[in-house]
């Protein structure tokens, strides 16, 4: 009884910690995609071209981690145990 709540508690709290470490990846990768974006937009000639590919591939990135963390992916399975499976 006691160890089937520690492993509810371990489970959901693993899910959590993922769950915010994979929210605040998704937020850095978009914020550069941003700051990508400006660089694009300065007035220097090198950025008009150089920045759009890291824009592109930071905002993909952070549709990509954020569709993990929404379809639940990131959730913690854990094994079946030996005993509970064995007749």
């Amino acid at each position: 009884m006691v160890c089937d709540l520690v492993a509810a508690d371990d489970e959901v709290r693993a899910s959590s910690i993922r769950s915010v470490a994979g929210a605040g990846l998704a937020l850095l990768l978009l914020m550069c995609s941003g700051v990508s974006l400006v660089l694009q937009a300065s007035e220097v000639d090198v950025f008009h071209a150089a920045m759009v590919v890291p824009a592109v591939l930071c905002l993909a990135l952070s549709l990509l981690a954020y569709a993990r963390i929404s379809n639940g992916a990131w959730r913690v399975r854990r094994p079946t145990r030996a005993s509970a499976a064995a007749p």
